[in-house]
């Protein structure tokens, strides 16, 4: 249609021979050839009556706009979408047919406009923490990849020396089944699974830049490990027993000498260690001691910021968990009427593991994090979009730089409360208002040159960030106590080293503090009352220390065997002979130490007392107690009452 009118307007050719010749209709083309406008704007197709609401330029700030609100987490969704259409066509006065009462465009409208940008599209979104969005920032990130250039031009470290570590949960019952076929319009599909909940076992997973795997670190929810559990396990795989199951410090100490029999650092050829923050890696001095005597060197990422920054969130845990999924599904399949237990769990893991540890998933780790080939421009301008609202400063209080000033982005001009009420934005937050960096301005030269009414025309026209401004926030919450907030360090380094020394030596230093205070209150009391420990001892003697805490039994065995013996009928000591009321005291003085009233000792015939205020020895054979004083002197450990004797 174009070529044809610009055929007829050049009178290259008449009104027939150009329908025959670009095979359009005559009347369509007599009709759009008596239009004063340009060819291609004549050839165009319209929507007859229904033209789109919004010009080029407006929709176009309608993309732009959602895409960055969608980078600043803050996404829209179709619902605040056609509200925001609707609030941008009444302030600009453009002739719709949205809804009036619902103060909404309608799902014609979205359907028509999602349609015309293909580059748009509804999506599942991810939660994602605040403490991730704001934290993530260029400044933090810049500070991270300083460090680890310092260490590559001090050791040259090679692509099979730089490792990455971290720990995943895998646990019986998969968080997340895969999808079905399932009959349209169900309401409910289910899956069988083992449990309601699963029991969760800690794998320590470890790979290298160039596409190496350490042999997996399991901690299985037991007492004591039982080496049946790594018959299936992947090979040269290790383990430890914990009640929890989760990841301790004496346990981290055991992996990273599995590390260490693994890698083989030398002098010659040092080994990078990039780990997170946690504090069986930041607190842990033994490994930090070991690794300096080693020639490890360990960097700690930034606080939330694993998930852009560490390898093995980038590209190996979610094909790891999906894969592991499918396998407790298979097996299931395979075997029914049996549910999946923690001695199965490495069994399935192994065959997910293998599936998932491939060396291209490992390389493509390093090389989308940066890390290695080392490349701090990995991250654009639109990564650190999600960090902008709040302006967190970072963590060093010399660092006043924030991820704000460092970013260059939308100045903020004024303070608009409009959309706050209508799209519910958190009542923390003020959104604030700012131009649009691709606002046209009339006159420039790439641009044709309008008159006096069209200048005004653009000059009065509403944008999209004058009625949907950026979210910013306006003031950060001040809360004191808590933990102290993690930083990037290289773990190894003297100042690190030093620095955890003096505070643990202060949490020694106060632990201290504390027990010798308690100790003075417990001795300005009555010290001739402390007594120590249960009754089964051979001696029973006032000190003057205080009553030792007891173990915590985690075993059934020694739960047993802590069992208080059950209290004997209730009868009078007269009548039992001696004998038997020596038995009788030693059953009724239980662990507690709780005051017996009315119970005769032998010999001299005296009550009982509690606390005892003078020493008493227990017999051998009758397991009768007696004063010290009414043996003759004798208190050692072969004593024999004169009943037995």
């Amino acid at each position: 249609m174009r070529r044809a009118i610009d055929a007829l307007r050049a009178k290259g050719m008449g009104l027939k021979k150009a329908c025959r010749e670009f095979n359009v209709p005559r009347s369509t083309l007599q009709r759009r050839y008596k239009r004063a406008c340009s060819a291609e704007a004549a050839a165009s197709k319209g929507l007859g009556s229904k033209d789109n609401v919004f010009n080029d330029e407006l929709e176009a700030e309608l993309v732009e706009h959602v895409k960055t609100m969608e980078r600043m987490l803050f996404g829209f969704t179709p619902k605040r979408f056609r509200q925001l259409a609707y609030q941008l066509a009444e302030a600009n006065n453009v002739h719709h047919r949205f809804n009036m009462q619902k103060k909404e465009a309608g799902k014609d409208w979205y359907r028509a406009f999602m349609s015309r940008h293909q580059d748009l599209s509804l999506r599942m979104p991810e939660s994602t923490s605040a403490a991730r969005a704001q934290s993530f920032n260029k400044v933090v990130v810049s500070k991270f990849f300083d460090l680890l250039e310092e260490l590559q031009n001090k050791f040259n470290f090679t692509p099979e020396r730089i490792y990455n570590v971290d720990e995943t949960g895998i646990t019986t019952v998969p968080n997340r089944p895969s999808k079905v076929l399932a009959s349209k319009g169900k309401k409910q599909v289910g899956a069988l699974s083992s449990a309601e909940r699963g029991k969760l076992v800690t794998v320590e997973i470890c790979m290298n830049a160039a596409g190496n795997f350490v042999p997996p670190f399991f901690v299985f929810p037991r007492c004591r490990m039982k080496a049946d559990l790594l018959d299936s396990a992947p090979p040269g795989s290790q383990a430890a027993a914990h009640p929890s199951g989760w990841m301790q410090t004496e346990i981290f100490q055991q992996w990273f000498d599995h590390f260490l029999q693994q890698t083989h650092p030398t002098a010659e050829a040092p080994v990078l260690l990039i780990l997170d923050g946690h504090k069986t890696h930041t607190s842990n001095l033994e490994v930090i001691n070991k690794a300096r005597d080693q020639h490890v060197s360990i960097l700690c990422l930034p606080p939330h910021c694993s998930h852009r920054l560490q390898p093995l969130d980038v590209t190996l845990m979610k094909p790891l968990s999906t894969f592991y999924s499918q396998e407790v599904e298979k097996w299931l399949l395979n075997h029914p009427g049996r549910v999946v237990t923690v001695d199965k769990l490495p069994l399935l893991f192994g065959a997910a593991y293998l599936r998932a540890a491939s060396a291209l998933t490992a390389v493509n780790g390093f090389k989308n994090t940066g890390i290695w080939p080392i490349n701090r421009d990995v991250f654009t301008e639109a990564d650190f979009s999600a960090s902008v609202p709040t302006d967190i400063p970072l963590n060093s209080e010399d660092d006043v730089a924030t991820s704000t000033a460092q970013c260059n982005v939308v100045s903020v001009d004024s303070v608009a409360t409009t959309s706050t009420a209508h799209f519910g934005v958190v009542s923390e937050y003020v959104v604030q208002s700012a131009e649009p960096d691709n606002q046209r301005v009339p006159g420039q030269p790439d641009e044709p040159v309008v008159d006096k009414e069209s200048r005004n025309a653009e000059q009065d026209t509403v944008h999209v960030l004058d009625i949907s401004p950026l979210p910013k926030a306006t003031h950060r919450s001040n809360r004191k106590g808590g933990r102290a907030r993690g930083k990037t360090a290289v773990l190894t380094s003297s100042p690190y080293k030093k620095e955890l020394m003096l505070k643990k030596q202060e949490m020694q230093n106060v632990s201290l503090s504390k027990n010798r205070k308690a100790d003075a209150k417990k001795k300005a009391v009555d010290p001739a009352e402390l007594v120590t420990g249960p009754p089964r001892k051979k001696r029973l003697r006032p000190v003057e220390t205080g009553v030792t805490r007891k173990k915590k039994l985690t075993c059934r065995e020694d739960k047993r065997k802590g069992r208080p013996r059950k209290m004997p009928q209730e009868k009078t000591s007269l009548q039992f002979d001696k004998k038997t009321r020596c038995s009788l005291l030693k059953k009724t003085v239980n662990k507690t130490r709780s005051v017996v009233d009315d119970k005769l000792v032998c010999f001299c015939g005296e009550t009982f007392v509690e606390p005892p205020t003078e020493p008493w020895i227990q017999c051998n054979n009758c397991a009768g107690w007696f004063h010290e004083a009414c043996t003759a002197g004798e208190g050692q450990d072969g004593f024999t009452c004169d009943n037995c004797l």
